[in-house]
C-alpha cells in the first residue's frame, strides 16, 4: 500500500470515532429525558393529595380473619412525602421473628393492604413454621407503589400456649440522592 492510499484511508477513518461519540452521547441524553419523564409521571401519580370525604358505599369490604391464634396489624409505607408533597419511594421488609428458645411458631397468614384498606396481596399459600429463634422476611419492593402511604400488613400466627410472643415489625428504607431514610413500624395486636 502506498503512502497516498494510506493517507486517504487515515482521513476517511478519522471521522468515525467522533461520529460514534456523538451517537453514543445522543443516545445517553435521550435516555436521560425518557427516564426523567417516567419519574415525573410516577411523582405526579403519587403526589400528596389530602383525604377526600367519602360515603359508606365508597368504602371497601371489611377484612376478615381466620378463627385461630393471634392477629397483628403492622403499619407500612410504600412512600412518604417530602419537600412539599414529593413522594419518596420506600422498600419495605416485614420481619416476623420467633423469640422463643424452644418452641415453633406457625405463621398462618400474611396479607398486605393498601391505603384504602383493600387487600393487595397475600404472601402465603399455606402455614409457615418458624423454629426457635428463626425469622421470616416478606419484601415489598420500592417500585411497588400499590400499598400507598397508608399501607399495612395483617399477620396471623399460632403456637403453643407458652410460646413467647413473636417480634413483628416492618422496616422501611428509602434513598434520595445521597440522603437516606429508614424507620420501623411496630406491630399491634388486634381483636378477632
Amino acid at each position: 500500500m502506498n503512502q497516498r492510499s494510506m493517507a486517504q484511508k487515515s482521513r476517511n477513518s478519522s471521522w468515525v470515532l467522533p461520529l460514534v461519540l456523538v451517537a453514543v452521547s445522543l443516545v445517553f441524553v435521550v435516555g436521560i429525558f425518557v427516564i426523567n419523564g417516567r419519574l415525573d409521571s410516577l411523582e405526579d401519580q403519587l403526589a400528596y393529595r389530602p383525604p377526600v370525604v367519602n360515603t359508606p358505599s365508597e368504602i371497601g369490604e371489611a377484612a376478615t380473619l381466620s378463627g385461630e391464634g393471634y392477629a397483628v396489624y403492622v403499619p407500612a409505607y410504600s412512600h412518604i412525602y417530602t419537600l412539599g408533597g414529593k413522594p419518596l419511594l420506600l422498600e419495605t421488609t416485614l420481619s416476623v421473628r420467633n423469640t422463643d428458645l424452644k418452641r415453633t411458631l406457625t405463621i398462618s397468614m400474611v396479607r398486605y393492604f393498601d391505603t384504602d384498606g383493600r387487600e393487595v396481596r397475600s404472601f402465603l399459600e399455606g402455614p409457615l413454621n418458624l423454629g426457635p429463634l428463626a425469622t421470616a422476611d416478606f419484601l415489598v419492593e420500592a417500585k411497588d407503589t400499590t400499598g400507598g402511604s397508608g399501607a399495612n400488613f395483617i399477620v396471623e400466627w399460632t403456637g403453643d400456649e407458652d410460646l413467647n410472643e413473636p417480634l413483628i415489625e416492618a422496616v422501611m428504607v428509602g434513598m434520595d440522592g445521597t440522603q437516606g431514610v429508614a424507620f420501623v413500624g411496630q406491630s399491634r395486636e388486634i381483636d378477632r
